[in-house]
């Protein structure tokens, strides 16, 4: 068999089958998650008010984690 004739490897094809197997689990934080004092703490820090974010419909952190 001559080199042309030998199947195709792309260099990146194992990362690519273990991207297939591995699961992503996620878990979002939304702003009613948090007690009052939390809450507080995180408008003061960005010196921001609930109203003028979109936190009841967006998620204020998403953690994730890959699982094999």
């Amino acid at each position: 068999m001559k080199s042309r004739d030998a199947p195709y490897s792309h260099p990146l094809r194992e990362i690519l089958i273990k991207q297939e197997i591995i699961s992503m689990n996620t878990f979002e934080i939304m702003y009613d998650d948090l007690t009052l004092k939390a809450q507080i703490r995180l408008c003061e820090t960005f010196n921001t008010h609930p109203i003028m974010e979109n936190w009841e419909r967006m998620p204020i952190a998403i953690m994730s984690r890959e699982e094999e």
